[in-house]
Order: C-alpha cells, then structure tokens, then sequence
C-alpha cells in the first residue's frame, strides 16, 4: 500500500503535465486517473484515522491492564510474610567462629530484586518500552518491568512479579516473574 506523502506526489506530478483547461483535465484518462487518485487518497487518510482511533483505544486498554497487574502485584507482595533474616557481627570478620559481637533481626527477610519478563515481539511489549515503563534485555529476549516496591524484600518482590506476571498471561500476553538475591 502507498502512503499519503506518494499519493499527492503523483497527483502534483499530474497537474503538472497535464493539460488544464478550466479546472478539469482535458484528456478523459487523465481526469479518471486523477479522480482515481484522489480516491486512493481519501482512503489512506481514512485508514491513518482508522488506525490512530484503534492505537488510542489499545493504549486505554494496556493501560489498564498494566494498572490491573500492579494493584494484584503490590496487594499480593503486602500480604507474603517474609522469614525474618538474622545479621550476625563477628570480632573477626574473615572467622565465623570468632565471637559474635552483635545480632540483629532484618524483618523483610533476604535482599533482592524481582522483575516480570515479557515476550518481545507482542504490542504489550512495544508499549511498555514506548511508555518507558520496561526496557529490553537481549538476555532474556523480552522487556523487563522491575519491581519498585516493598525496599528490599526480595520475598515480597518475587511475589510482585509472579501476580503480575500472572495477571499478564490472563490476558495472552506472554510474561513470568524472575527475582536473584543482592
């Protein structure tokens, strides 16, 4: 399909050699190519529009999905319960069996990170990356959402990202959660 710029290109080009008297073509062919033109015309602006009324309401739609997979995401991680991490001091740091001189307790559990992968070559995927809400990782073939809640809980994060994953794939879109410990 030709676009807009090369349609209108040809039909100057057109005007240009044909001959013109009072506002119409002289040659019939002439005139039905130019009617035929500005038909062509017509449709392709029709189409952009078309398209754009589409692309605004799948950008309404992955919106709202995206907001959809944050709230289960951030409402999942609140409700893990994360096993306590104890931080030990010893006197000599390079000898665990040198006394301890002081403990503490680290509620949020381990420290990590969680992120929701998702497939590449899906619309989703252009969107977030246009929205600048994901990047893409050549390592993983997908763009990358990273979780930015709950500090350092990676408990918490891996929960995120497997309910937002999870909400993803409710909808066909291919994702899954991964985390690593800091």
């Amino acid at each position: 399909m030709r676009t807009a710029l090369q349609v209108r290109k040809e039909i100057n080009e057109l005007q240009k050699t044909a001959e013109v008297k009072e506002y119409k073509y002289a040659d019939p062919a002439v005139r039905q190519r130019a009617s035929d033109l500005r038909w062509e015309l017509e449709a392709i602006i029709e189409n952009k529009k078309r398209i754009a009324k589409e692309k605004a309401a799948t950008n309404k739609e992955f919106t709202a999905i995206f907001e959809e997979a944050e709230a289960e995401g951030v409402k999942a991680g609140t409700e893990v319960t994360p096993i306590p991490m104890i931080v030990e001091g010893h006197s000599d740091m390079l000898d665990d069996s040198s006394p301890v001189v002081y403990q503490e307790c680290v509620n949020e559990g381990l420290c990590g990170f969680a992120w929701v992968i998702v497939e590449s070559n899906c619309a989703f995927s252009r969107w977030l990356k246009a929205m600048e809400l994901g990047t893409y990782d050549s390592y993983y073939s997908g763009t990358m959402v990273y979780c930015h809640h709950f500090n350092q809980s990676v408990a918490r994060k891996e929960k995120w990202a497997h309910k937002f994953a999870e909400v993803l794939n409710k909808y066909g879109i291919k994702a899954y959660g991964q985390s690593r410990l800091d």
